[in-house]
């Protein structure tokens, strides 16, 4: 018999990428003015005469205070969820002795409706006297509906002059590959000791439904603070049709302890889906045997609310609680715990890095005893947990938070 805490896997649906290589941004050349931009941060944009090989015109971003800030011209744009746009660029920083500049980049926000939902930056570029193509690639969060678009400069944190960067010949829109990419998170994985003589490991299976090879890639985050810089792992590819057994994901995806794993599949050109089934089992050696459960795909990235319950703090049981940010960007999220009763035990904001995560024992919240709780925890892109343990045995049960109003 097989008992367990099981890891919960959030799946992040693909969707069909519209017009590969179609630039959703108007007015790209800049060489009639710079009708449909506008400035951000107070920025100055204006028509500048230095071309980049495609015509007499470009746009000119000058940032009007010296505080190490970015300063920017964009457009919004429609997106979709879940569907991976390039964003790209011919940047030129005037090397002369009065441009302080740091260097060009851009950034990418994501919204639903009028809600900010995540941020990206991308590297700066820092050559100078010379036109360089810039690009990158972001998958808009599920939800999404729409996208703002920034070309500009990075001022330095001090010093006298005026940082300016121009840009030229710019996109945004579907990457001509024409891929499709699907993410899927594993919460709550481990490759550890626990406690009363555990030691958890967590496996994964996956199924692909679909008519084409699909590539993995395994990223492991841990901590609260700043994941964005976790490097992924390729895991090969799993043909169509075909089941993959991938043993310690966690290990696979070069990490050890607890935290999340986020499984990444990428369909080739001309596919219609990167989608596929994902389930997880997180077990412990238990006698001859082994104690664990498993758990299968979830779908609720774009919530903002969630809750569960089943919080229990006893002689018998005890209970921690986990909140993981699946987004690339900072968040917060405001922590609820209710006794059976609807009292409010504990009501804190929690913050969290880019793709952090957070899981704490109920005493370490004060509370030494509960019977019947409840979880609650508001905040965009931001999915919550608990996990229910025996205090002989060390069995326990992974609940995932579910969408709430």
């Amino acid at each position: 018999m097989t008992r367990s805490l099981s890891a919960t896997v959030l799946l992040s649906a693909a969707l069909a990428i519209p017009a590969a290589g179609q630039n959703l941004l108007t007015n790209t050349s800049f060489d009639t003015g710079i009708n449909g931009w506008s400035p951000a941060n107070t920025a100055w944009i204006s028509d500048a005469g230095n071309p980049s090989g495609s015509g007499p015109g470009c746009v000119e971003v000058t940032a009007p205070a010296i505080n190490g800030g970015g300063y920017f011209t964009g457009q919004m744009v429609a997106v979709e969820g879940g569907v991976t746009y390039e964003i790209s660029g011919w940047a030129y920083v005037p090397d002369r002795a009065d441009n302080i500049a740091a260097g060009s980049e851009f950034l990418v926000q994501w919204f639903s409706g009028s809600e900010l939902v995540d941020a990206r930056n991308f590297p700066t570029n820092t050559t100078r006297g010379q036109w360089t193509r810039i690009t990158g690639q972001a998958t808009a969060p599920a939800g999404v509906t729409s996208a703002e678009v920034w070309f500009g400069v990075r001022g330095p944190v001090s010093g006298s002059g005026t940082p300016k960067a121009r840009w030229d010949d710019v996109s945004f829109g579907p990457p001509q590959t024409g891929q499709l990419v699907a993410d899927y998170f594993v919460l709550a994985a481990g490759y550890g000791q626990g406690k009363k003589g555990t030691f958890w490991t967590t496996d994964v299976s996956v199924f692909n439904p679909t008519a084409a090879s699909l590539g993995i890639q395994a990223t492991f985050f841990q901590g609260i603070g700043d994941n964005s810089g976790a490097t992924p792992v390729s895991l090969g590819s799993i043909a169509a049709g075909a089941t993959m057994s991938i043993p310690n994901i966690v290990h696979a995806a070069g990490g050890s302890g607890t935290g999340a794993v986020r499984l990444r599949f990428t369909a080739p050109q001309g596919a219609t889906s990167a989608t596929a089934a994902v389930t997880a089992r997180t077990w412990t050696p238990w006698l001859d045997a082994s104690i664990g459960q498993g758990a299968t795909a979830i779908s609720s990235a774009s919530a903002t609310a969630s809750a569960v319950g089943g919080l229990v703090e006893n002689a018998a049981f005890r209970t921690n609680v986990g909140v993981f940010n699946a987004m690339g960007s900072t968040r917060q999220a405001r922590v609820r715990i209710f006794d059976s009763a609807g009292t409010v035990l504990y009501d804190q904001t929690w913050t969290l890095g880019p793709y952090g995560q957070s899981q704490v024992s109920l005493p370490s919240l004060g509370i030494s005893s509960l019977e019947g709780g409840a979880l609650r925890v508001d905040g965009a892109g931001v999915l919550a947990y608990v996990t229910p343990a025996d205090n002989v045995s060390g069995d326990a049960a992974f609940l995932e938070a579910r969408p709430v109003e």
